[in-house]
């Protein structure tokens, strides 16, 4: 099965290839530049309304997703901005914002998967906590990284940030935190 990817994020393409290369789907990605990104704080609202502008010209069966970092002592700050953050603040700008505050954090991934002929997408969630680092560690350059996040994201059970592991121990921490949204979509296509 093939399955277009409506992103131009390389480390979102690189993730959702290698786990649904697994359950036998082809991933073809596929930028639309006129998506326009919804303002939502909520995740899977922003998958919703990407969804419904890429149906309007699309025919394919297609997934979209979003992701939003939530910092709790910042009141879930970035949250879907975290884009916006890393373009104007940056991390830098995120670690100074966090000087003498808890530094509890989570990943939440919404992945939308919309067949040919449907008008309702299959949804799927998955999250990661964990803590962001005193200050930026290893380096933001490899194709599984999404953002520069991973210089400061230690996932709970780690003392490594994503970006000081090597790719074992990047595959290995992935596989420990599975299933994924994408595993949860290749489930669902299996059955299906």
């Amino acid at each position: 099965m093939e399955l277009h990817f409506i992103t131009h994020n390389p480390g979102k393409i690189a993730s959702a290839t290698r786990i649904l290369k697994e359950y036998g789907v082809k991933v073809i990605p596929f930028d639309i530049p006129s998506v326009v990104e919804p303002r939502e704080y909520d995740p899977r609202k922003v998958v919703e309304q990407k969804i419904a502008q890429v149906a309007k010209n699309f025919s394919e069966p297609f997934m979209v997703s979003d992701a939003a970092f939530f910092v709790h002592s910042l009141n879930g700050f970035p949250g879907t901005f975290t884009n916006h953050m890393l373009d104007t603040i940056k991390v830098e700008g995120l670690l100074k914002l966090l000087e003498g505050k808890d530094r509890r954090c989570e990943f939440r991934q919404c992945l939308g998967y919309l067949e040919s002929n449907t008008s309702q997408p299959k949804i799927f969630e998955w999250s990661v906590s964990g803590i962001i680092a005193e200050e930026p560690r290893g380096v933001f350059e490899q194709d599984y990284h999404w953002s520069d996040l991973a210089r400061v994201f230690i996932p709970n059970n780690s003392k490594k940030t994503l970006a000081e592991m090597t790719k074992e121990e990047h595959d290995e921490w992935r596989e420990n935190v599975r299933p994924s949204e994408f595993d949860m979509l290749g489930e669902h296509l299996t059955k299906g």
